[in-house]
């Protein structure tokens, strides 16, 4: 069994709180792709990667802001330039499903 499925199933038996934060689309050059998973969880550690750096950082904030909330989200990052406050400069779009 992936390990995240597993960690979320462990998190559902428990009954704790956690965010699945999943690419569904990606366009372009991006760090990772559709498919790529995190799960962070509410004190704040995370298994998984949706690219690392500036995009996951951001992704990240946004989890624990949706566990917190309960509030689901889709989050869009245009991945060009930095100085107009873009994650990255790979060159491509990445969308990502936040669900607590």
């Amino acid at each position: 069994m992936n390990l995240i499925y597993k960690a979320i199933s462990e998190l559902v038996e428990k009954g704790e709180a956690g965010a699945l934060c999943s690419i569904i689309d990606s366009s372009g050059s991006t760090p990772r792709h559709e498919g790529s998973k995190m799960l962070v969880y509410e004190d704040g550690k995370f298994i998984g990667t949706v690219g690392g750096g500036e995009i996951e950082n951001r992704v990240y904030e946004e989890a624990k802001k949706a566990i917190i909330e309960g509030k689901s989200r889709l989050l869009k990052y245009s991945m060009v330039d930095p100085k107009k406050g873009d994650p990255g400069i790979c060159g491509g779009t990445v969308e990502v499903y936040v669900e607590p």
